[in-house]
């Protein structure tokens, strides 16, 4: 268990991720936010209508890899997936839950 923490932490997610000033955590909202806004633009003008801030909602999902989120059974898929394709997968696995 701890080397597959040691890689997620330096090898799957950005750097600082975990850090103090969670810049990689961030960075990673910010983007999910950008593709919210370009490929699902009614989502984004719901959370607009009700002043609502994405990284409320998605930086736990992010940050645990969906595991608090998901049945377990699903967020074991997801966890293979991200173990095999690195953190875009996160970004994949988010919008398809805003679908």
């Amino acid at each position: 268990v701890f080397w597959l923490l040691i890689t997620v932490v330096e090898r799957l997610l950005p750097e600082d991720y975990y850090t103090k000033n969670m810049v990689g955590t961030y960075v990673d909202q910010y983007v999910l936010a950008h593709i919210i806004k370009k490929c699902l633009p009614r989502i984004n003008a719901a959370f607009e209508k009700h002043s609502l801030q994405l990284p409320l909602i998605t930086v736990q999902w992010f940050m645990c890899v969906f595991v608090n989120t998901l049945r377990p059974e699903v967020a074991l898929r997801v966890w293979d997936i991200f173990l095999n394709e690195g953190g875009k997968v996160l970004f994949r696995i988010a919008a398809a839950l805003f679908q």
